[in-house]
């Protein structure tokens, strides 16, 4: 639920559709995560990543990974003054 409604606020944010995937769930050991995160998602370059830790009943991390150049676009649509596009 939290990703849709990220990507609705993203979305109103850009003024653009975001077209989520069905989510995939895979456990691995911490040593496993980068090949499993390779497979899961078919990136194989280098990843500008991103991480929201968060705490209730339960605990967890979500992440978000973008190619690198990808994510100096996304950066862009919301005029980040750190990005090196601008």
């Amino acid at each position: 639920m939290a990703m849709g409604q990220a990507a609705t606020r993203l979305s109103t944010l850009l003024g653009t559709f975001i077209d989520l995937s069905m989510p995939r769930i895979c456990v691995v050991g911490v040593e496993d995560a980068s090949a499993a995160l390779t497979e899961m998602t078919g990136i194989t370059d280098t990843v500008a990543a991103v991480r929201q830790g968060f705490r209730s009943d339960i605990k967890g991390e979500a992440i978000v990974l973008c190619k690198s150049g990808s994510f100096d676009q996304l950066c862009a649509f919301v005029n980040d003054p750190y990005t090196k596009s601008n």
